[in-house]
């Protein structure tokens, strides 16, 4: 493989400018000849370095997928979880003892997917959603937000009971042309959590971007911003971010 397609966009929401933050959505991408890894973490706005947090889970989380793939997707799930949980918490831990900052200060979602050759591996921790396009050019759901016990609550890569949440995936893209994550603010957006569909934007960039030369992925990722910025802070005050990968076989 190794012909990767991606575009993205990350963008402040309005309640975190009003508050005088940053925006605490991070997208993580490694591309090898072989290997696609793409991450996406939304830092838990309550806590002091959800950014941080975020930074590392995404880091962290796309190079060891890069880097294990194979054995990643032979062995079993509860090995995998156990494996790739204790390469984020042990990177958070050491992190919050060097700022001699409390762990559950680094809290943040988790979503992720790696592709090599004709195989993928997904994962999920928390609210947000990973899609599908298939080859028949329809957008579907593989994993969906998961709120916690009260409103507008859900787990993070800090959670106590993390095993439990983290969900994963794993099979053969044959009958899967794009795989894109977006964090739950740009879900807010995009996504219909009653039924389960997604807004024919997302179709709209699948279908621009597997057109799009090589040289002309910037502008569709142009647009995907435009649209973003545009449209969305009238749909929800949180932070945003999307990002679609493709391929060519």
């Amino acid at each position: 493989m190794g012909n990767w397609k991606i575009i993205s966009h990350t963008m402040i929401g309005t309640s975190h400018l009003e508050q005088g933050k940053g925006c605490e959505d991070v997208i993580k991408v490694i591309t090898t000849e072989d290997t696609a890894a793409i991450a996406l973490a939304d830092g838990a706005g309550s806590f002091s370095k959800a950014f941080e947090g975020a930074t590392i889970a995404t880091e962290k989380c796309s190079k060891w997928l890069q880097k294990n793939f194979d054995w990643a997707y032979n062995a079993n799930t509860s090995d995998i979880k156990h494996k790739l949980i204790n390469v984020i918490r042990r990177s958070l831990r050491i992190q919050a003892q060097k700022e001699k900052t409390k762990f559950m200060e680094y809290s943040s979602t988790l979503l992720f997917v790696a592709v090599n050759n004709n195989r993928y591996i997904a994962g999920h921790v928390g609210d947000g959603v990973i899609g599908v396009i298939t080859t028949d050019e329809e957008s579907v759901v593989l994993s969906e937000p998961e709120r916690g016990e009260f409103a507008n609550n859900t787990y993070f890569t800090t959670s106590s009971q993390i095993s439990k949440h983290f969900r994963l995936h794993r099979g053969t893209i044959t009958h899967i042309s794009s795989f894109f994550l977006m964090s739950d603010g740009s879900a807010d957006c995009l996504y219909n959590q009653k039924d389960k569909t997604f807004a024919p934007a997302v179709n709209k960039f699948a279908i621009s971007l597997a057109k799009a030369s090589y040289e002309e992925i910037a502008q569709v990722n142009s647009a995907l911003t435009n649209v973003m910025e545009r449209f969305f802070s009238s749909r929800t005050n949180d932070d945003c971010s999307f990002i679609m990968l493709q391929w060519t076989k």
